[in-house]
C-alpha cells in the first residue's frame, strides 16, 4: 500500500465501508490492518472522523430536501383547501344569483 494519508483513506471505498460498518470484509481488513500497523491509528481515526462527518452532512442534506418537500406540499394543500373554500362560496353565490334570475 502506498503511504497512508487521510485523503487516500477518504477516497477508498473499502475504508468508507469500514467507517460505516457496511461490509464485513472491509471492516475485518481495516481492523486487521490496525492491529498490524498501530502507528497508523491516528491517521485512520482522523480520516474516519472526517468520513463520518461527511456522511452526517449528506444525511442532513437529504433530510433538508425532504423537509422542504413536506413544507411545499403542506403549503400547496393549504392553498388548495383555501381555493376550494372560496370556490364553494362563489358557487353558492352564483346559484343564489341564478335562482333570483330564473
Amino acid at each position: 500500500m502506498a503511504k497512508l494519508t487521510v485523503s487516500r483513506l477518504m477516497a477508498s471505498p473499502s475504508f468508507i465501508n469500514y467507517c460505516f460498518n457496511t461490509n464485513e470484509a472491509d471492516v475485518a481488513y481495516w481492523n486487521h490492518y490496525l492491529v498490524q500497523n498501530p502507528q497508523q491509528q491516528p491517521i485512520v481515526d482522523e480520516a474516519k472522523e472526517i468520513v463520518k462527518m461527511g456522511g452526517w452532512i449528506l444525511t442532513a442534506e437529504k433530510e433538508k430536501a425532504g423537509t422542504w418537500k413536506r413544507i411545499h406540499e403542506a403549503v400547496f394543500d393549504a392553498h388548495a383547501v383555501r381555493c376550494s373554500f372560496y370556490n364553494a362560496i362563489a358557487c353558492r353565490r352564483l346559484r343564489k344569483l341564478e335562482s333570483l334570475l330564473y
